[in-house]
């Protein structure tokens, strides 16, 4: 459920998420910045869907969301390049609402 959001989502810049069951997914256009992030937990799938402002930071302090190429910075890059797809997606901020 997290890979289709994000490919909807990320639009500039390249991210690579490997989940839980090792599979990678690539999304963005390709171009910089790029970052490689590992979910560990399939429950955190769900939980970044949900409440991602809050469990982003949660994850990485706890190891299971690793930055596996690139840097912390890289991947917060992308996801700021790419905060105001969000508003195009008024679905997204009804789901965060109904995890909080």
């Amino acid at each position: 459920m997290f890979i289709p959001v994000l490919k909807r989502f990320v639009r500039e810049g390249s991210l690579r998420i490997v989940d839980a069951a090792g599979r990678s997914h690539a999304v963005g256009d390709g171009t910089t910045p790029c970052a490689t992030i590992r979910l560990t937990s399939k429950r955190l799938e769900y939980t970044l869907i949900f409440n991602p402002s809050l469990s982003i930071g949660e994850a990485f302090m706890e190891g299971t969301l690793r930055v596996e190429d690139g840097t912390l910075y890289d991947f917060l890059d992308v996801a700021a390049r790419n905060f105001d797809n969000a508003a195009r997606l008024p679905w997204l901020a009804d789901i965060e609402r109904i995890g909080r």
